[in-house]
């Protein structure tokens, strides 16, 4: 009988050992959990970021791994992240770093990204907009960037101070700055009607001295040209000294002009 109460406490207190183990502290397993935090980011490096998060705590991100995604669902990466931008990060938590499984960034916008305004100042690949609605943004383009004018190819050097532009792309509202997909150039177009005299022909290009003291660039490879009493002639009848009457149009406040109608007075 002894024997076997002492086989039965034996297996006992085999039985406790898990339960006992468990209750002298968390195992390092228990101290990682999967949970989120909103907050804001900053001191981005790589994939990597501090995390201000909103419960008053700082974490460092390691965003090596996580899916990425702007506030409406649109993929980014981690590159994307400006300082500043509010954050929402999903992924296991161990002290004060959190390895990131999911990383959304609720400052990018991939709605709404459209702005239309006057270019106030350019610095380098930068320009700042004033736009109707949104005030002061910070354009930022780079090689990807597709600009137009008038809906036209074009290129940055098109864009100038006064210019109306329309871009879209992707707004960070945090910091007021978008990173352009899309730049277009809107000039308005005038009719014009200049008198002057030849200054020099380059194939279809031609200067002129007009009677109001300006010089004019002509593109001239759609014009028609004719004599003072309407014969028709070539571009390469004009002679340097030649007199001209020019139609065509032009972009507002600018000096080149695209014709469509020369009269050569002097023949």
């Amino acid at each position: 009988m002894k024997n076997k109460k002492k086989i039965a406490g034996i297996i006992t207190t085999l039985a406790m050992m898990p339960a006992m183990a468990f209750a002298q502290g968390p195992s390092v397993q228990s101290r990682v959990h999967l949970s989120s935090w909103t907050g804001t980011a900053i001191n981005i490096s790589g994939t990597s970021f501090t995390l201000n998060a909103a419960n008053g705590g700082t974490y460092t991100v390691d965003a090596s791994a996580a899916k990425t995604h702007r506030r409406f669902g649109a993929a980014m990466q981690v590159a994307d992240i400006q300082p500043g931008d509010s954050v929402v990060v999903r992924g296991l938590a161990n002290g004060s770093s959190i390895k990131a499984e999911l990383i959304r960034d609720t400052s990018l916008q991939a709605r709404n990204g459209v702005f239309s305004g006057k270019v106030t100042a350019l610095n380098g690949a930068s320009f700042t907009l004033q736009t109707y609605g949104r005030g002061s943004e910070t354009i930022n383009t780079d090689s990807a960037t597709v600009f137009k004018k008038n809906g036209q190819p074009a290129q940055l050097s098109d864009v100038m101070v006064g210019s109306q532009v329309r871009v879209s792309g992707v707004w960070d509202k945090t910091n007021n700055n978008v990173s352009a997909k899309f730049v277009n150039v809107v000039v308005r177009m005038a009719r014009i009607n200049v008198t002057g005299t030849l200054s020099s022909v380059s194939n279809t290009s031609l200067t002129v001295s007009g009677s109001n003291g300006t010089t004019y660039l002509v593109d001239a490879s759609r014009a028609r040209i004719v004599k003072l009493r309407g014969g028709k002639i070539n571009l390469t009848d004009l002679a340097s000294g030649d007199h001209l009457r020019i139609y065509g149009r032009h972009e507002v406040n600018s000096t080149n002009v695209t014709a469509t109608f020369i009269r050569d007075l002097s023949k």
